[in-house]
């Protein structure tokens, strides 16, 4: 972290390559059955890949970059987590305020939400903070993510190798009756599915 907050680069954030690539590097780890976590310090934002932004942004990027798609696919199959603390600045909302109003800044601009959307087909946790409340609001994701169980179970009929198999947790409303503070209390977050 603290290398990485004095890196700099001139290059955009095309997020659907980043969560590519990011993936394929937790997945070298050579610690067998550890739990996967990238957590992405940001802004919320990226931009849109195309052709001029390739030009002015993406001098880093690879030649082709990969789809929204190909990156979700690869994020279900290999089990990682992503959650997010995300620094919404007065500079990035007046870029969102901007590709909003402009239809030229929105080919080069920002959009939100991406790094959102990683996280929800997961189950990782996202968090707001300022820089004032940085340290503890990354103290905070850091103990939800420690808090994580890992829940196991058979699937009772059996699928083709390669589909995408949806899931779904939820507490029996019998937990709700034995213990009523969970109504307002509880939070459970999963990821949406697997692929066999």
């Amino acid at each position: 972290i603290a290398k990485a907050s004095t890196m700099e680069t001139s290059d955009g954030t095309f997020i659907h390559e980043c969560i590519y690539e990011a993936v394929e590097e937790a997945m070298r780890s050579t610690v067998p059955d550890s739990r996967r976590v990238l957590l992405w310090l940001t802004d919320g934002t990226a931009n849109l890949e195309n052709s001029l932004t390739r030009k002015t942004i993406g001098k880093e990027a690879p030649p082709a970059l990969h789809s929204r798609e190909e990156a979700t696919e690869k994020l279900l199959r290999s089990g990682v987590v992503i959650s997010a603390l995300i620094d919404r600045s007065s500079m990035t909302e007046a870029t969102v305020i901007a590709t909003d109003v402009n239809p030229f800044a929105m080919l080069i601009g920002a959009r939100t939400g991406d790094i959102r959307k990683y996280a929800n087909l997961t189950g990782g946790p996202v968090l707001d903070t300022t820089k004032i409340q940085v340290a503890a609001r990354l103290a905070d994701l850091i103990d939800q993510l420690r808090g994580r169980y890992t829940l196991g179970y058979k699937p009772s009929v059996s699928k083709p190798d390669g589909t995408f198999c949806k899931l779904q947790l939820a507490l029996s409303s019998n937990a709700f009756k034995t213990s009523p503070r969970l109504r307002s209390g509880i939070v459970i977050r999963t990821r949406r599915g697997y692929y066999r």
